[in-house]
């Protein structure tokens, strides 16, 4: 079975581009003061960490797959030319 080098490819460029969506904050209003705004906020701000961690991670993972299918590619052009020289 061969790796379909097109489309994995473009899967891996679509990884690099994922948007890291945004997350919106709470107005610091009057209502700052109460527990439960403080519990959101913190939640809030939990959830960007997170999503910006998941973002950089998409895009580190979709690198070195493009690294990686660059690598098989190369190796495959190399052996495609080593078969050529044979028959």
């Amino acid at each position: 079975m061969r790796i379909n080098l097109p489309h994995a490819k473009e899967l891996a460029h679509e990884l690099c581009l994922l948007p890291t969506p945004a997350v919106p904050a709470l107005p610091t209003d009057s209502g700052a003061q109460f527990d439960i705004h403080q519990a959101l906020s913190a939640s809030l701000a939990t959830y960007a960490r997170n999503l910006t961690l998941l973002s950089h991670t998409a895009e580190n993972l979709g690198n070195r797959a493009l690294t990686g299918l660059t690598e098989i590619e190369d190796t495959d052009d190399q052996l495609a030319h080593a078969l050529e020289r044979l028959t």
